[in-house]
C-alpha cells in the first residue's frame, strides 16, 4: 500500500506539471488487462465524439506498447514495461490547453520509470506473499501429520490448505482406482457445499487435466476445467453437480514420491476469477511434492504402528501357547491322574469335570491365539475368513460371536468348498439374528485328525427352534447345501434353551470335486 501511495503522489505531480484534468495508472493483471488502478482528479465525461474511457485507453497503450498523444481532447499515454513484458500504463486526459506537448511527454516518461520500479516491487511482494501462503500450508500439513492424524484426515487437510493458499473455489485429491487402471477417482474434495458431491467422482485418466497430471507425472494448467469434466462424464451416466461447469482455470499437479505417483492434486477457480499464472503452477507443484511426502510418511507411520501391534500380539500369542497352555495341560494331566485314586465317586466325577473345563479353557485360549495372530487384512486363511465373517454380525446380533477352530482347516478344506462354507456360516448367523433372541452364539469349525470330515457347529442360547417362526428358507437351505456335498445337516433344540445346528460334509468327496448325484 505504501508503494501504491508513492505512485499516486508521483501521478499527482505529473498531473500538476502537465496541467491535466485527470491521471490514471494501471497495473497489468490477467489477459494483459489493467486490474489495479491509481487515479488523480476527476475523469472527464465522454465528448460528442464518443471518446474512449480511461480504462480503454490504458488497454490500448498496454496492448500496442506505444506512446499515444492526441489532441482535442488531450490524451497522453505511456506504456510501462520491463524486459519486453508489459507491466502497466499511465494516461493523462483533457489538458486545459487542449493538447499535451513533447515536454509533457518527457515528464510522463520519467514517471513511467518510477512506476516500473513500483510495479516490479509490488509483483515481488505478491510473489513473496504467495510463497509464504504455500509455505504456511506445507507447515500446517506437516504439523497435522506429526500430531498423529490418520491418513484420511491428512488428505482432507492437504486439500483444505491447497484451496486456501491458491485462493481457489475447489481443491481435490484424486487417486487411481484399484479396480480400473483407466479411471482416477476424487478421494477428497474441499469446496463449497454444492460441489462436495464431487467426492468419489470417477473420471477418465486419459484426456483430463487431473488424469494427465497423474499419467505424465507433470503439472497441467488448463482453462474450462469444469465444462471439460462434464463433457467427459456425459456418456458415463454420472450425476455431476451443475455448478461444476463454472470452474474455469485449474492446475493439476502430480503427487510423486520417488518414481511412484500416488495421485494428483487439483485446484480450480470459478469463471471470472483471475486465471492461474506460471508462478502459480510452480507453487502448486512444489506443494504437491511436499504433500506427497507427507502422505507417504503417514502411510509408513501407520504401517510401522500396525507392525508393532502385530509383533506385540504375536509375542502374547507365543506366551499363551508356550507357557499358559502348557501349564494348563500339565495341570489337567495331574488332576486326571489324581482322579483315578479318588474312591469317592462324586468327588471323582467332579475332578473329571474340572479336567473337561480345563480342556475347554485350552480351546478358548487357542482361539484367542489365532485371533491375535490374525493381522486383520484380506487373507487366504480360512480361519481368518470365517472369523471376519462372524465378526461382521456383531452389530446385528448385539454381541460378537465366539469362534473356535480345531484341526488342519487351511490344509484340508479345498478351495471349492470355502464359498459354500461361507454361505452356511452366514445363513446360520442370520437365522440366529432374525429368530433366536440370543445373548451368545458359538461357532465351531472342526476337521478331524485324518482330514476326512468337516463339521460346522453353531450353538446359541436363544428361544429355541420350537418357539421360532420358521416360515423362511433358512434351515432348508442349510440342509440342501449339505446334501450337495454328500453331507448332512441336523438341528437340536429345546424351547427356551437355545439351538444347536450341525453341518457336516465328507472332505474326500469335496476334494475329488464330486457333487452328490453327479454320477446319477
Amino acid at each position: 500500500m505504501e508503494m501504491l501511495e508513492a505512485l499516486r503522489r508521483s501521478l499527482e505531480s505529473a498531473v500538476r506539471a502537465t496541467n491535466a484534468t485527470f491521471g490514471v495508472a494501471g497495473i497489468v493483471g490477467p489477459h494483459r488487462r489493467p486490474t489495479t488502478f491509481v487515479t488523480v482528479g476527476h475523469e472527464p465525461e465522454p465528448g460528442p465524439g464518443g471518446e474512449p474511457a480511461a480504462t480503454e485507453l490504458l488497454e490500448e497503450v498496454i496492448n500496442t506498447g506505444r506512446i499515444i498523444r492526441r489532441q482535442h481532447p488531450g490524451v497522453l499515454g505511456i506504456p510501462i514495461s520491463a524486459d519486453g513484458e508489459p507491466l502497466g500504463a499511465i494516461c493523462l486526459l483533457d489538458n486545459h490547453r487542449g493538447e499535451f506537448t513533447e515536454q509533457d511527454e518527457h515528464v510522463l516518461a520519467g514517471l513511467a520509470h518510477l512506476a516500473q520500479a513500483v510495479i516490479e516491487h509490488l509483483h515481488r511482494l505478491e510473489q513473496t506473499k504467495q510463497r509464504q501462503q504455500w509455505l504456511a500450508a506445507s507447515n500446517a500439513v506437516t504439523t497435522a501429520l506429526l500430531a498423529g492424524e490418520d491418513q484420511s484426515l491428512t488428505l482432507r487437510h492437504i486439500a483444505q490448505h491447497a484451496r486456501r493458499a491458491a485462493d481457489a473455489a475447489a481443491a481435490a485429491i484424486a487417486r487411481p482406482d484399484p479396480s480400473d487402471i483407466g479411471i482416477i477417482r476424487f478421494q477428497v474434495v474441499d469446496a463449497e457445499e454444492d460441489m462436495r458431491a464431487l467426492n468419489g467422482l470417477a473420471i477418465p485418466a486419459s484426456g483430463t487435466a487431473t488424469g494427465e497430471a497423474f499419467l505424465t507425472k507433470a503439472p497441467v494448467a488448463v482453462r474450462g476445467y469444469g465444462s471439460h469434466i462434464m463433457t467427459q462424464n456425459a456418456d458415463r451416466q454420472t450425476v455431476v453437480p451443475a455448478v461444476l461447469k463454472d470452474l474455469d482455470s485449474a492446475i493439476a499437479a502430480p503427487l510423486i514420491v520417488g518414481h511412484v505417483c500416488l495421485g494428483a492434486l487439483t485446484v480450480a477457480r470459478f469463471d471470472g476469477a483471475p486465471p492461474f499464472t506460471d508462478e502459480d503452477v510452480q507453487l502448486v507443484e512444489s506443494f504437491a511434492h511436499h504433500a506427497a511426502l507427507v502422505m507417504e510418511f503417514g502411510r509408513i507411520t501407520e504401517e510401522s504402528y500396525r507392525l508393532a501391534v502385530l509383533e506385540d500380539r504375536h509375542r502374547i500369542a507365543r506366551d499363551l501357547h508356550d507357557v499358559v497352555i502348557q501349564r494348563l495341560y500339565a495341570s489337567g494331566l495331574r488332576l486326571y491322574a489324581l482322579s483315578a485314586d479318588i474312591t469317592d465317586t462324586a468327588v471323582a466325577d467332579r475332578a473329571n469335570q474340572l479336567v473337561d473345563e480345563i480342556d475347554l479353557t485350552i480351546d478358548s485360549i487357542r482361539a484367542s491365539i489365532f485371533a491375535l495372530e490374525d493381522d486383520g487384512s484380506e487373507s487366504t486363511s480360512l480361519r481368518s475368513q470365517i472369523r471376519h465373517l462372524a465378526s461382521g454380525f456383531t452389530d446385528v446380533l448385539g454381541f460378537e460371536p465366539w469362534v473356535n477352530f480345531e484341526g488342519p482347516l487351511d490344509a484340508a478344506v479345498p478351495d471349492q468348498v470355502r464359498p459354500e462354507l461361507h454361505g452356511v456360516v452366514r445363513e446360520a448367523l442370520s437365522n440366529v439374528a432374525r429368530h433366536a433372541s440370543a445373548s451368545s452364539v458359538y461357532v465351531g469349525l472342526t476337521v478331524d485328525g485324518y482330514g476326512r470330515e468337516l463339521t460346522l457347529t453353531v450353538v446359541d442360547n436363544g428361544v429355541g427352534v420350537q418357539s421360532r417362526r420358521l416360515g423362511g428358507r433358512g434351515l432348508p437351505n442349510l440342509e440342501a447345501r449339505a446334501a450337495r456335498w454328500g453331507g448332512e445337516f441336523t438341528t437340536n433344540s429345546e424351547a427356551g434353551h437355545g439351538t444347536s445346528l450341525t453341518w457336516r460334509i465328507p472332505l474326500a468327496m469335496a476334494t475329488a470335486g464330486e457333487l452328490q448325484g453327479a454320477t446319477s
